[in-house]
């Protein structure tokens, strides 16, 4: 494989189009008049890597797919590509990336030669070398996907010297639930991942370390991301040029965040649903009636547990999302339930976007959810995360969701002696009921209103102390009308009463 650097003459019809020529075509030429058309027809070889240039402005890395073709002997001079009759001779290249960086490279890019092989050791070289090497090591690490295994905040708000695990066993955990009283920092987690890059400072030793696949240990090995590792600057020769690091790029790239506005904002869902029917039809040749049957029962087994009253119906004249219920009735998306809008917008938005490999931060997924949701969404997410090699990382307030979650996920944080927040990983939650939940795990929450709590504690002292049958009987008969008779409340007191009244 060799390293080439090729530019049009300032001239040339296409100066200044060459990443919209590049896009559009996928190709590379040059017109029969120019010097350095040997070259470009016998010297190139397939699996070549050419930067593409404008003057000393870097403008695509592109690999060559293909021998030289003669436009004029292939079709008479009538270009059926782009009709751009001025690049005679071509060869099919693949983009690998696009420079970002609008900046002059004059003393890299000395040479005004159209065409010309880089010799190694020079600035060229090593600029062209650099480039495509960072993007070796960008796919290497996109093999696996992200997995976040910790997460160390230096100094940031209310976090001080902040460690969380987000792994078990020495390994990735698929789901981390954040759990804990407001104001014990949940969300503030969730937007320092999302933005962690741009929190990183010289004066801040956070990192984040996370998976990724090493190809020639053939292994998942522990990633640091830290501010050293986030730089953008490498030198080459005797300046400075910018290239944005591997890591810290494919880490911003592959987190995903919804926040608890999300459900708010349905018209991405609509676009995401017509797209998709788009593609059953017209790329796997279905008719629309198949496409609307196809989605149905993609709706479906996605939601099967959650008896949801509403499905999908078609497509409108205007291409709107029309659902329609149990009776019949048909509605545009935006008509339903906020509850069903928010299962669209935080769990069937991510099946249907096909999001694999990536870390997904949700905020509160239990909002707008009638608890027997809220109970079933976290093994949602788990089906989700285990089919699509996704690591999913939730706060939460909800019992329902914290209940549901098996121990080794629950993260509870704290607000310490110190004034400053710590993680406890080691209590059990998994299958308990609600109420162990919400005192034992959640805080100590009342979970019943301190009216009827103080009521509850008078009649169990009128029973169990005083003794008094008609005060006993007057406080069961007022907490039964307000409770019923299958509280467990009521059940205990009506068994007490019996026994010490031998009623």
């Amino acid at each position: 494989m060799t390293y080439w650097h090729m530019q049009l003459h300032p001239n040339d019809l296409s100066w200044g189009r060459e990443v919209e020529l590049l896009e559009k075509t996928n190709l590379i030429g040059l017109g029969e008049t120019d010097d350095s058309i040997k070259r470009f027809k016998n010297n190139i070889s397939l699996g070549d890597i050419i930067l593409i240039r404008r003057a000393s402005v870097p403008i695509a890395l592109v690999q060559v797919l293909s021998d030289a073709f003669d436009i004029d002997k292939k079709n008479n001079g009538e270009d059926d590509i782009t009709r751009l009759d001025w690049f005679r001779y071509r060869r099919k290249i693949k983009i690998l990336s696009l420079h970002n960086i609008n900046q002059d490279y004059q003393n890299i890019f000395a040479t005004t030669n159209m065409l010309t092989k880089s010799n190694e050791n020079s600035n060229i070289y090593n600029f062209i070398d650099m480039w495509y090497k960072s993007l070796q090591i960008e796919e290497e690490i996109n093999k696996e996907g992200l997995k976040l295994r910790k997460l160390y905040i230096g100094n940031h708000n209310m976090f001080k010297d902040f460690n969380i695990s987000f792994d078990n066993n020495n390994k990735a955990l698929p789901i981390i639930v954040l759990a804990g009283i407001n104001g014990t920092g949940k969300t503030t987690i969730l937007e320092y991942i999302n933005d962690f890059v741009k929190n990183l400072s010289t004066n801040n030793k956070s990192f984040i370390k996370f998976d990724r696949y090493d190809e020639e240990e053939d292994k998942t090995v522990i990633e640091t991301l830290n501010y050293e590792s986030s730089l953008k600057e490498y030198k080459i020769g005797s300046r400075l040029v910018e290239q944005e690091a591997p890591i810290k790029k494919y880490f911003e790239n592959n987190i995903i965040y919804l926040s608890t506005d999300t459900h708010h904002n349905i018209e991405p869902i609509e676009n995401i649903i017509t797209e998709y029917l788009k593609q059953v039809v017209w790329e796997d040749n279905n008719t629309p009636q198949e496409a609307y049957i196809e989605i149905k029962g993609f709706i479906n087994s996605i939601f099967d547990e959650f008896s949801i009253n509403i499905c999908f119906d078609s497509l409108d004249k205007n291409e709107k999302v029309i659902f329609t219920n149990k009776n019949g009735d048909k509605f545009p998306l935006n008509k339903i339930s906020t509850g069903e809008k928010t299962l669209l917008s935080k769990a069937f938005y991510l099946f249907i976007q096909n999001i694999r490999d990536k870390v997904i931060l949700i905020d509160e997924p239990e909002l707008s959810l009638h608890p027997s949701w809220q109970s079933k969404i976290l093994k949602l997410y788990e089906k989700f995360a285990e089919e699509y090699n996704c690591q999913i990382i939730l706060s939460t307030h909800s019992p329902h969701i914290i209940g549901s979650a098996k121990n080794e996920y629950l993260r509870i944080l704290q607000i310490n002696e110190n004034n400053n927040i710590s993680v406890i990983s080691d209590l059990k939650a998994h299958g308990r009921d609600i109420n162990s939940v919400l005192f034992d795990v959640m805080g100590e929450v009342l979970y019943r209103p301190e009216e009827f709590r103080k009521k509850i504690d008078r009649l169990f002292y009128a029973i169990e102390d005083e003794k008094n049958y008609e005060l006993s009987k007057k406080l069961f008969d007022e907490l039964k009308e307000d409770y019923g008779e299958n509280d467990s409340v009521i059940l205990e007191a009506k068994m007490l009463i019996s026994m010490t009244f031998s009623e």
